[in-house]
């Protein structure tokens, strides 16, 4: 029974401790240069700190927390950011090509210019963000939640959006050509003169949205709610609709 028990403490013990720590090297080279590509950083303190322009290309910042931290411009790509804290951070003009970013929180963070191309960014938290022309060309956002963010011209072009968060969210001028947004929840976005060529929109939610002057040609639209939408001038030219609900 003695060896149950203690067989039983080892294996809570197991799961209940951090999965990594960060290299204190990695961490001491960063601090000092600015810089540390491929380094282990998973689960260290980075807060408030000045990184801007750091080259941080595949390091691990699993579980970080990098809360108002600067880092505008700095390099990210293939980076493993999976619960990491990005919180109220400065990365306008980042890059975050084809980086891990399922379940990151970046809600509050300017992101003007950001590159997010092929990132995975399964269930993260992106709301209350500056994302201005920032760039999701075949990116991950399933579940992701981008509630209040301006993402005025932003590019999701084939963009996974399936099931993401879109209230209130500003995307005048952006560009969704084929991306999926199927079960999307947009009400009260605002998509005048955005681009959803050949996007899949089927069950989505587009509750009182703004859709003036956007463009709807070869999108599906099955089941799609647009109650209470403005669609003064929206061109939907082959789309289909089937079962879209307007009333």
């Amino acid at each position: 029974m003695k060896n149950i028990f203690y067989g039983a403490v080892l294996a809570l013990l197991l799961i209940t401790a951090p999965v990594s720590a960060y290299n204190s090297y990695d961490l001491d080279t960063l601090l000092s240069s600015g810089s540390c590509p491929y380094g282990d950083l998973s689960g260290a303190e980075l807060s408030n700190l000045d990184l801007t322009g750091a080259n941080l290309t595949g390091s691990n910042l699993t579980g970080a927390r990098l809360v108002k931290t600067k880092l505008d411009g700095a390099v990210l790509d293939k980076a493993v950011l999976t619960k990491t804290v990005l919180t109220n951070a400065q990365l306008d003009n980042a890059s975050f090509k084809t980086a891990q970013l399922n379940y990151t929180n970046l809600s509050g963070s300017s992101l003007k210019t950001a590159d997010f191309t092929q990132a995975n960014a399964f269930r993260a938290k992106i709301a209350n963000c500056d994302l201005q022309f920032a760039v999701f060309y075949l990116a991950n956002l399933q579940e992701a939640t981008l509630d209040s963010s301006n993402c005025l011209e932003a590019d999701f072009t084939q963009a996974n959006l399936a099931y993401a968060w879109l209230y209130n969210t500003n995307l005048h001028g952006a560009v969704l050509n084929n991306a999926n947004l199927f079960n999307a929840k947009m009400n009260n976005a605002n998509l005048s003169d955005a681009d959803l060529t050949g996007a899949t929109l089927s069950q989505a939610l587009l509750q009182n949205a703004n859709l003036n002057n956007a463009t709807l040609d070869k999108a599906l639209l099955n089941e799609t709610d647009f109650k209470g939408a403005s669609l003064n001038f929206t061109d939907f030219g082959t789309a289909f609709k089937n079962e879209a609900i307007f009333e």
